[in-house]
C-alpha cells in the first residue's frame, strides 16, 4: 500500500509539471497569435506612438541624446561587415576607425571576426592602425 501511495504522489508531481508547461505553451500560443493582433493591443501602441511623438515634440533635446553618432554608425558597419564576412567593406572603413576606440577593436578580435580577419591585406591594415600584431581573443572561460 505503501509503494502504491508513492506511486501516487510520482504521478501527481509528474501530472503538475505537465500541466504547468502546457499552461504556458498556451500562453505563449495566446500572445503570440492572438494577443499581438488585437484591437486591444493596436490600440495601446498607437496611444504609446502617440504620447511618445508629444513627449519628444515637447522635448527635442531628448531626441538629439538618442542619434546615432559616427562611431556608433562606424560599430555597426564593421559588426555587420564582421557577421556578413564581407572584408572589402572592413577595408573601407579602416581608415575612419579612431586608433583609441577599443570597441572596434575588441571586435575585430572576437572569435566571429577571426574568418575576415584571415584577409593579410587587413591584417596589415591592423597592424599598421594598432601597432600590434592581430591575434584572436581568447574567451574567458567560467567555472560554473
Amino acid at each position: 500500500m505503501n509503494r502504491l501511495a508513492r506511486m501516487f504522489k510520482f504521478i501527481e508531481v509528474q501530472i503538475e509539471a505537465e500541466n504547468k508547461w502546457i499552461k504556458t505553451h498556451l500562453d505563449d500560443i495566446y500572445y503570440n497569435e492572438v494577443y499581438l493582433f488585437s484591437d486591444e493591443y493596436v490600440e495601446q501602441w498607437a496611444e504609446r506612438a502617440e504620447a511618445e511623438a508629444e513627449y519628444y515634440a515637447e522635448h527635442p533635446e531628448a531626441f538629439e541624446d538618442m542619434e546615432e553618432s559616427e562611431e556608433d554608425r562606424l560599430f555597426e558597419k564593421i559588426n555587420e561587415a564582421i557577421w556578413a564576412g564581407d572584408v572589402e567593406t572592413i577595408k573601407k572603413c579602416f581608415p575612419q576607425i579612431d586608433k583609441n576606440d577599443k570597441q572596434i577593436q575588441a571586435e575585430l578580435t572576437w572569435i566571429v571576426a577571426k574568418d575576415v580577419m584571415k584577409n593579410r591585406e587587413l591584417r596589415e591594415l591592423y597592424f599598421q592602425k594598432y601597432g600590434v600584431k592581430y591575434k584572436v581573443r581568447k574567451e574567458k572561460r567560467r567555472n560554473s
